[in-house]
């Protein structure tokens, strides 16, 4: 696109985005602020990502149009020539800390000299605690009391609120959320944790209104449309939740669980529902959906698989021996009694998704009750009679759930231990079951 061509596309009010990207002394609030920009106005991301095709040397300018466009590598590459110049060394640990490298922020902010280099290494030291790094979790409770550069930022009461969250002080981590947004609307991490909470507790509406302005603030982040295409489900909204999973396969073809939910949300779409698929049963999808919380593991193993976010054999085989023995007080003697569970169950690690949760081609193995006896006792009837909002329904295709029994011999703590799986969507099937004169194990 030649200046002729970009002056048609903007209008003389509008803000030139190459010129803003050009434009210095910049720090971080600028570069969000561009961000916000072109992702208000599609004609301008164009013309960014037309410039950007032109760019074939290295540049700061160029590197915070990648960064903007949310092409954290590019960024990365473009930028690295030029980490003694003001400002860029923060927009490095931004891209960095986005491709899964906050170790990169940690070491080049020990000591931080401004804001946005402070909130760089405070946006790592989150990225570790989420991973179950001790250390990380130490430091992050340390900035409550000692916010230094960030005092009176909108990471403040972010921090407290994250740290309510992980105590289950639901509420109280819902007003510091608001707080930090209202604050610092930026702070996108406020605002996407505000959103799935207000999701958890039925607030479809304003969970929605939040998503979407995550969206209109800068690129495609997949959690964000993955929620946001369920939320379009459960009101019925089945082409807007189709294309936000297909905005998640666009980034990532092999996303597992965009697949599965854009096949449901079409599936809806088009107002058909495989009920044979919901009657199909498996000997390993069931072995598969155990929590790990019905095994004897020892105290640590324990400890370092909640930490791992593993809650149930499937999140387990997928991982593999190296990423096991990659996280804090996880070693060998772990492994083993990991490994002679898994053998036990016909198991192991490493296992690709597909392969871990095979679809039934076998009649039941022994050990698998069939459903027979009387038609007219309600735990022998079909689960599709329950006629289940689209998220519960998720819930039946992930247990692989045929009867009403089935269903029956579920725990709450199973139920919401499955991903975007809330209070709303139990508190329905209590009810279905209720009406029936039924309930969940307990």
């Amino acid at each position: 696109m030649n200046q002729e061509e970009t002056a048609q596309v903007q209008s003389p009010s509008t803000p030139d985005p190459i010129a803003l990207l050009k434009q210095s002394p910049w720090d971080l609030a600028h570069l969000f602020g561009i961000r916000r920009l072109v992702f208000a106005q599609p004609s301008l991301r164009g013309v960014v990502k037309q410039w950007m095709t032109e760019q074939n040397e290295p540049s700061i300018p160029a590197g915070l149009g990648a960064y903007v466009l949310g092409d954290y590598p590019k960024a990365i590459s473009y930028l690295e020539g030029f980490l003694d110049q003001p400002g860029v060394a923060p927009v490095i640990g931004r891209a960095q800390n986005s491709v899964g490298n906050p170790d990169w922020s940690i070491e080049h902010f020990q000591d931080p000299k401004t804001p946005d280099e402070a909130g760089t290494l405070l946006q790592a030291w989150l990225r570790k605690a989420e991973t179950g790094d001790e250390d990380a979790l130490t430091k992050i409770k340390a900035f409550v009391d000692k916010p230094g550069l960030l005092e009176g930022s909108g990471w403040v009461p972010y921090i407290k609120g994250w740290l309510l969250e992980r105590e289950l002080r639901i509420d109280e981590a819902l007003d510091l959320f608001k707080e930090a947004r209202d604050m610092d609307p930026s702070l996108t991490e406020a605002t996407f944790r505000l959103a799935r909470l207000l999701d958890s507790k039925g607030e479809d509406e304003k969970a929605i209104e939040l998503y979407e302005a995550i969206l209109h603030r800068g690129p495609a982040n997949l959690a964000v449309l993955i929620n946001l295409g369920l939320l379009f489900e459960d009101q019925g909204e089945f082409g807007k939740a189709s294309r936000c999973f297909q905005a998640v396969l666009d980034v990532n073809p092999n996303h597992p669980r965009a697949r599965m939910f854009l096949e449901d949300a079409e599936a809806s779409r088009n107002m058909s529902y495989d009920e044979d698929q919901v009657k199909r049963d498996d000997k390993r999808n069931k072995i598969l959906r155990t929590p790990i919380t019905d095994f004897e593991l020892s105290v640590r193993s324990r400890n370092c698989l909640s930490k791992m976010g593993i809650r149930t054999l499937g999140d387990l085989v997928t991982k593999t021996e190296n990423e096991l023995l990659s996280y804090k007080n996880f070693g060998e003697t772990s492994l083993m009694e990991i490994q002679e569970i898994l053998r036990a169950k016909g198991l192991r690690l490493g296992m690709d998704f597909d392969q871990a949760w095979a679809p039934s081609t076998s009649a039941p193995a022994p050990g698998i009750e069939l459903v027979e006896g009387n038609p007219d006792d309600p735990k022998n009837r079909p689960i599709a009679e329950l006629d289940l909002s689209v998220r519960a329904r998720r819930i039946i295709e992930m247990f692989k759930i045929r009867t009403i029994g089935d269903l029956c011999r579920k725990t709450e703590a199973e139920l919401m231990s499955c991903p975007n799986f809330g209070q709303t969507s139990l508190n329905e099937i209590r009810t279905k079951l209720d009406d029936l004169g039924l309930s969940l194990n307990s």
